[in-house]
This record gives structure tokens, C-alpha cells and sequence, in this order.
């Protein structure tokens, strides 16, 4: 006890390497986030389509500048105060964590556009079969009406009864899938 009480206790400095260790430990996490980076921004860049997307053109622009800033970070040299090298490094963790939420909700966004297109082009492309067959049917109740036509001036006006309730009949029918076509092109537009 005699000895606790005689002489002011003094702390020892850590020595100056383990500064540089820490220094060291903290730029080495630093390039372990920045190569975190560059791999998923790589996978984000393959996976995505070519479509040029302004979106995805600005995202590329702020991945460049933050890869311009962390380069002139790299290569400033390293501060002498190991707390603003810390902090620097949170900051621009933080910074780093933010774009890349921010590239996966723009991916996302971008898979869900692109389902929409598919959608919409299996969609308009039902509505040009539709509209096909209602030509078709159109031009072939003309058709049928012309027949008609022809069938009853052949006659010298008079027709029997069982060839022209036979016209009436395939003309009436073809008339029906005419309506009917309409109807289904109108419902098909009303849904988009």
C-alpha cells in the first residue's frame, strides 16, 4: 500500500505502431466496403437489361462520383487524427449503404416496368388477333349479304324458302360472332 500511495500514477502511450495499426485496420475496412461495392454495382450492371433508363444513367453518374471521391480519399494520405479517420470512413459508410438501397429499390422498380411491358405487349397482341378475326368476319358477312344478293335476283324473286332461311341463317350467325368479336375487343380495352 505504501507503494500505491507514494508518486503520481502515469499513464503509458500506447506506442506509436499500434496508432499506425489501427490506421491501417481502418483503411483496410475501408477497401473491403469499396470492393463490397464495386461487386454488387457489377452485379446490378449485369443483371439489369440495356434499356437506357435516365434513372440508371444518374445512378451511374453518382456511383462514378463516389468512386472519383473515394480514389482522391485513397490517395490524400492518411490523417494524422485517427478520430477524423474514423469518422470519414462512417460517413462515407453510411453514404455507400445508401446508394446501394437506393440502386436495389431503382432495380426493382425496373424488373416491375418490365413486367408491365410484357403484360401490356401480350395484351395488344390478343387485341390485334381480335381485331383480325373481326375483319375477317366482317368481310365474310359481306360476303354472305352479297350471296344473298345475288341468290335472290338469280331467282327471278322468288327463292325457296329453304335456301333462304339457309343465308338467313349463316348470315344472322355470322352477324352474332360480328357482335360478339365487338364486344370482347371493347371489354379487352376497357380492362387495360
Amino acid at each position: 500500500m505504501a507503494e500505491d500511495t507514494e508518486g503520481p500514477k502515469t499513464e503509458v502511450a500506447p506506442p506509436s505502431s499500434s496508432n499506425q495499426n489501427i490506421i491501417m485496420g481502418i483503411v483496410m475496412g475501408a477497401a473491403v466496403l469499396l470492393l463490397l461495392l464495386l461487386v454488387i454495382t457489377k452485379k446490378f450492371n449485369t443483371s439489369g437489361s440495356n434499356i437506357a433508363d435516365p434513372a440508371v444513367a444518374e445512378l451511374r453518374k453518382e456511383l462514378d462520383a463516389q468512386k472519383k471521391k473515394s480514389d482522391q480519399l485513397r490517395f490524400a494520405g492518411i490523417s494524422a487524427d485517427p478520430q477524423a479517420l474514423v469518422s470519414q470512413i462512417k460517413n462515407d459508410t453510411e453514404a455507400l449503404a445508401r446508394l446501394v438501397n437506393s440502386s436495389a429499390s431503382d432495380a426493382a422498380v425496373l424488373r416491375a416496368a418490365q413486367a408491365d411491358a410484357s403484360v401490356l405487349a401480350a395484351t395488344n397482341s390478343e387485341l390485334r388477333i381480335e381485331r383480325d378475326q373481326y375483319r375477317i368476319d366482317a368481310n365474310r358477312a359481306v360476303k354472305l349479304q352479297g350471296q344473298l344478293e345475288l341468290a335472290r335476283q338469280e331467282s327471278t324473286g322468288m327463292i325457296s324458302k329453304s335456301e333462304y332461311d339457309q343465308l338467313r341463317t349463316k348470315l344472322d350467325a355470322a352477324m352474332a360472332e360480328n357482335k360478339n368479336l365487338r364486344n370482347q375487343i371493347s371489354e379487352m380495352q376497357n380492362d387495360k
